[in-house]
């Protein structure tokens, strides 16, 4: 990448279909913490930032050297999207480079995929629209716009 990119990791502490289930472990290790170190080893990102309004998450992370950003609780009701949660980081920050969101549960790639995925997938700080990568059924990806 050539422009600064934040990695904004959105991890709501109350999910409707499983609670916790960022902290919940897969294989031994959290879910949050495998897709932390998988962003870390593309290295795709200037910045890892984890957006939260759960103590338990925050703690988690920043125990572990992750820098944490404590979301507002009206950021974080089930039907407020993930892009309002990266808008706040990027205000807060007082960021002006790039953005991207990675999903905290969606663990299942290797840190090549991360970069390729990345490369044109992701926001500047400035523009009212992002494209959101999540990991769809058998390996493909797909963009969602919101």
């Amino acid at each position: 990448m050539t422009s600064p990119l934040l990695a904004v990791v959105p991890a709501r502490g109350d999910s409707v279909g499983v609670p916790g289930k960022a902290l919940r472990p897969v294989a031994g290790v959290p879910m949050i913490l495998r897709t932390l170190r998988t962003v870390e080893e593309s290295g795709v990102a200037t910045r890892i930032v984890v957006s939260t309004d759960c103590p338990r998450i925050a703690s988690f992370c920043r125990l572990r050297g992750y820098e944490v950003l404590d979301r507002p609780s009206e950021l974080a009701l089930p039907d407020v999207p993930v892009i309002a949660a990266a808008r706040h980081a990027v205000e807060t920050l007082g960021w002006g480079g790039d953005v991207a969101i990675f999903q905290p549960t969606s663990f299942r790639w290797p840190p090549s995929a991360a970069f390729w995925s990345i490369a044109g997938q992701h926001f500047r700080a400035s523009q009212n629209s992002v494209k959101l990568l999540r990991k769809a059924c058998a390996g493909w990806w797909r963009r969602f716009h919101q």
